[in-house]
């Protein structure tokens, strides 16, 4: 069955469908949510949902359909009654959900309650590295090396934490001395295992370590000849060895990335970048928005920037090639937020949302750059209260929470309010309230 021919069926069960660019809206009146059309309305989902840029499902109790909870736009509407039923009490999602709609014609029997875990941990092995890159917060070799009890003492909290996925970062992680120690752990807990990487200082060896342990790579590309590279990263590598790095690992590791920070030099080369891109040829290119002071304070990316962008990347995956801005940044920035969820993977992977990062100093923290000590018990940290009201949108505009790109937006970026208005919860600096405000009506037209 075709999408259209699904999207018919669908409108058959009095399902609101509206379309607007790339987004996929189905508004679910009460009276619609039957145990049959939570049927189809599933097998939709798991069909569609990895091929639709953005779908939102509104109206539904996110305990009916739990694995797209995420895409799930439920909150409190006037006129409506609501009460607490059996799978609330468990249920990760009671302090934000009104509860239950009395008016829905499902028995309360099929309501799963919402159980998070991390999807990933970050565990940073090492403050070591032979790079001094502008945009980065840590400081060049601060820190030593992880040891390797302290790493399988983690994996084994993710074993029963039912984490499925870790990443081994830096500092250079390929600097740590037990590195081949520390990614055959992993695998011996059958653990999805990913690893950030400069590929500056790749040899045999190393190569066949990632070879045979390592199942998906982020590589930070930061040039794209030797003088921008040297720029940028003060790299005492020549840029030509970097590539022949870079093409070995392409043709070793199951999933390889490219990871670039938005800097002057990629706004002002940007034709340049996307032929190394095409060289390389790598699953995915994920732009990000630069999280420090940017290279010492000597530029900023602007709202302008950022449109500028966001309108190159539609032209590359229309093109074929996958290229993203990776981190959070509100939706609502763009007058058209249905570009932003083309272009935007949005704010689960920051802030604590889908998973944690282990600091070299011995604790849990939400991402890279929120210096936020949550324990050192992964199941304590993944409860912590300040990530509660992070998810909860604790402090964020009205606007936020009833927007429809809040399931992959979550206000933008937690660690740029902080740095901009001392204040975790406090809205990004770049959040639009009159955009966010007209995208509860895009989608009003039939």
């Amino acid at each position: 069955m075709t999408l259209p021919q699904s999207l018919t069926e669908l409108a058959r069960l009095n399902i609101g469908i509206s379309r607007h660019y790339s987004t996929i809206l189905l508004d679910l009146p009460a009276q619609s949510i039957t145990p049959r059309s939570l049927i189809i309305i599933n097998d939709f989902w798991q069909r569609y949902n990895n091929q639709i840029v953005c779908l939102v499902l509104h109206n539904l109790p996110p305990c009916l359909l739990p694995r797209a909870f995420r895409q799930i736009h439920y909150y409190r509407q006037t006129g409506r009654r609501y009460q607490r039923i059996a799978a609330c009490r468990s249920c990760a999602l009671a302090t934000s959900c009104p509860g239950w709609d009395n008016s829905l014609y499902v028995p309360t029997e099929q309501a799963q309650p919402i159980v998070l875990t991390p999807t990933e941990v970050v565990i940073e092995i090492t403050g070591h590295c032979n790079l001094d890159c502008g945009y980065c917060t840590q400081a060049k070799n601060s820190g030593g090396h992880i040891a390797v009890g302290t790493v399988q003492q983690l994996l084994t909290q993710m074993v029963r934490s039912h984490v499925p996925a870790v990443r081994f970062t830096g500092g250079e992680p390929l600097l740590h001395p037990k590195l081949s120690e520390l990614l055959s752990c992993a695998k011996s807990h059958n653990l999805y295992t990913l690893l950030n990487t400069n590929a500056t200082i790749l040899d045999g060896k190393r190569l066949e370590i990632m070879a045979r342990h390592v199942d998906n790579m982020l590589v930070s590309l930061q040039g794209f000849n030797d003088s921008s590279d040297r720029a940028m990263t003060f790299s005492p590598v020549p840029f030509s060895q970097k590539m022949r790095n870079v093409q070995k690992l392409r043709s070793a590791i199951p999933t390889l990335r490219i990871g670039t920070v938005i800097t002057p030099a990629l706004l002002k080369n940007w034709d340049k970048y996307v032929a190394i891109i095409k060289t390389i040829r790598p699953h995915s290119w994920e732009i990000f928005r630069p999280m420090s002071t940017p290279l010492r304070g000597r530029h900023s990316v602007s709202r302008a920037n950022y449109h500028t962008i966001a309108g190159r990347l539609l032209a590359l995956n229309q093109h074929g090639i996958n290229a993203k801005i990776a981190n959070a940044l509100p939706f609502c920035m763009f007058p058209d937020t249905s570009i932003a969820a083309s272009t935007m993977l949005g704010a689960l992977s920051d802030d604590g949302h889908s998973r944690l990062v282990w600091d070299l100093r011995g604790f849990f923290k939400p991402s890279y750059f929120i210096d936020k000590d949550l324990g050192p018990k992964l199941s304590d940290a993944w409860k912590h209260p300040f990530l509660d009201k992070v998810r909860n949108g604790a402090g964020l505009p009205a606007e936020c929470l009833t927007c429809l790109c809040w399931s992959r937006c979550r206000g933008g970026s937690r660690a740029q309010a902080y740095k901009h208005y001392r204040s975790y919860h406090a809205r990004d600096p770049l959040f639009d309230r009159s955009s966010a405000r007209r995208q509860a009506r895009v989608f009003t037209a039939p």
